[in-house]
């Protein structure tokens, strides 16, 4: 399965409440989630389809990744047939 690592906003609301938010990609990374995430250090891991980057289900709420505030680590894998239902990926236009 391919696997994509996405740098994105963190929506103004409780971490624990992330769950069926909207969230923006602002930067594609490569291999970044293996510089953040650890035991201790968790990265937000989220299931999607890498072809339409459409609904995607938010399965850990992270740290603060060492990226400040306002960014966390989104780790997508692609699962094919699966739609999860709950948090949408938008992709940041041009």
């Amino acid at each position: 399965m391919a696997e994509w690592t996405f740098t994105v906003g963190r929506p103004k609301a409780n971490k624990s409440a992330v769950q069926n938010q909207l969230w923006e990609v602002t930067q594609v990374g490569e291999n970044k989630i293996n510089n953040y995430a650890g035991p201790d250090n968790p990265a937000i891991k989220v299931m999607a389809s890498v072809a339409s980057i459409g609904p995607a289900n938010v399965e850990d709420i992270s740290k603060d990744c060492g990226l400040g505030k306002d960014v966390v680590i989104l780790h997508l894998r692609n699962l094919s047939a699966v739609k999860p239902p709950f948090v949408r990926l938008m992709p940041v236009k041009g």
